[in-house]
Order: C-alpha cells, then sequence, then structure tokens
C-alpha cells in the first residue's frame, strides 16, 4: 500500500514523525509536510504563485504550503504511483466539532475526498502529542482495516483522548460530528499598533458519547466520518419550490 502523509504542524514536528513509525508497517509511506506550522490554514492553497519544494529524497518533500498543497503538489510528482491512502497528522491539538471546518489536518482529507482517496486524519491532547500514537496507533489502523472502514465517499477523522489522563483507553468510538455554539469574546485590542487577538469559548457541552466531544472528554478513541458535503436532494426541491410556488 502506498501512503501519502501530510500534517499541518511542520515536516518536522514530533506527531508526524510519530505517526510515520506507526505506518511503515503497513506500506511505503511518502511525506510531504509545510515548511513551518499552518494551524487554522483550512483548506487554504496557492492558486496563482509559485510553491517552494525542497526534496530531501524519494519519499520526503517539505513543502512551503499548506496542507492541501502538500496533497496537491504530491498528485503531481508521485503521479506514476498509486495512491492508496492519505493520512493527516499527528495534529497537535484535538480536531473536534465546529474546529474541523478551520482544521488544516482535516482539510487535506476534504482534497483526499474531491480525489477519490481514501484518507484518514489523526488529532490528540496537545501536551503529549507523539505518545498517544505511539501507543494506540497500530490498534486503531487495524481496527480501522479489519473492519473495512476506509471509503472515498467520506474521511475518517480520528481523536485520541489525553494519554496523562486515561493512560488506558476505554475503547473505540463511532461518533457523530457535535456542533458547537461558539462565543467569541474580545482579548485584547491595541488601537495605537491597530492589532486584535480573539479568544473563542464555548459554553455549550454534551455529555452524549455518541458525539465525538465527549467521546473523548471521557476516555475514548473517536473515529467520526466525515464527508466533502452534506447535500441532500430533498433540501434543493424544498427550497426550489418556495422560489417557484
Amino acid at each position: 500500500m502506498n501512503i501519502l502523509l501530510t500534517n499541518d504542524d511542520g515536516f518536522n514536528s514530533a506527531g508526524i514523525l510519530a505517526l510515520k513509525e506507526v505506518l511503515k508497517e503497513y506500506g511505503e509511506v511518502y511525506t510531504f509536510a509545510p515548511k513551518s506550522p499552518q494551524s487554522g490554514c483550512g483548506a487554504s492553497l496557492h492558486t496563482s504563485n509559485p510553491v517552494g519544494i525542497e526534496r530531501i529524497d524519494d519519499y520526503n518533500y517539505i513543502i512551503d504550503g499548506s496542507p492541501v498543497d502538500c496533497v496537491q503538489i504530491a498528485s503531481v510528482i508521485l503521479k506514476h504511483k498509486k495512491i492508496d491512502l492519505i493520512v493527516s497528522g499527528l495534529n497537535w491539538g484535538y480536531n473536534l466539532s465546529n474546529d474541523t471546518m478551520y482544521s488544516g489536518t482535516c482539510s487535506a482529507c476534504f482534497q483526499a475526498l474531491i480525489f477519490r482517496t481514501k484518507s484518514i486524519a489523526f488529532s490528540t491532547n496537545k501536551f503529549n502529542t507523539p505518545l498517544s500514537i505511539t501507543k494506540y496507533g497500530k490498534e486503531i489502523m487495524d481496527y480501522i482495516l479489519s473492519n473495512d472502514l476506509l471509503s472515498k465517499k467520506y474521511y475518517l477523522n480520528v481523536n485520541l483522548p489525553d494519554i496523562e489522563k486515561y493512560p488506558t483507553y476505554k475503547g473505540i468510538k463511532i461518533t457523530e460530528l457535535f456542533i458547537r455554539k461558539t462565543h467569541y469574546t474580545k482579548e485584547y485590542y491595541n488601537k495605537k499598533t491597530e492589532m486584535i487577538q480573539i479568544h473563542y469559548i464555548h459554553n455549550d457541552i454534551t455529555n452524549d458519547d455518541t458525539y465525538d466531544v465527549s467521546a473523548v472528554e471521557n476516555g475514548y478513541i473517536s473515529i467520526t466520518p466525515m464527508s466533502l458535503i452534506n447535500y441532500k436532494r430533498s433540501d434543493y426541491k424544498k427550497v426550489l419550490k418556495k422560489v417557484t410556488s
């Protein structure tokens, strides 16, 4: 199996290095990762300006761009190889609920869906990032493969709980995405420099372990299937009826 590995924390981050060691057991790993941290970049990409590439060897490339850039560039450089799986992570911090839409880690997997390639995003607590995937990465990969969970129609968003709080995880749960109501508060604003820092908080929670945020908080590994769009033809018909009636 040919595996493309990327992330949004940078080529030399501890998370991607630990995840690479796990993935080596499952196939040939090609790493195309950003030169610098790209957290919160979402699905940004370079559409007109050239992107710098540093080739380390045939299996490792440093890209001066976003995770989406990395996936797109890899598709060109590796065009004579069939990429069977795209893996993004291990992210330094959770990607749960609304955060998935801002995440560079998750956006790399959205790009994989556009390319009709199976993909997985891995994220965990930012204070002990490498430890969790080193300990549980093989178990998760074996679970995904043995249950035939990979698909070209959705990617798997995997979040691992805090390994210090839960040295032994309770298990693996297939979860839904919990939609939070996010409230923003102004934390810092300097009128002289016209610089502002925004801090956001979540004031709504759930204790339902069928949702990603609760499952991870309660010590489970959360696997959430994420589609490119949540499009329903019935919704189209409802709106069309409103404007034509």
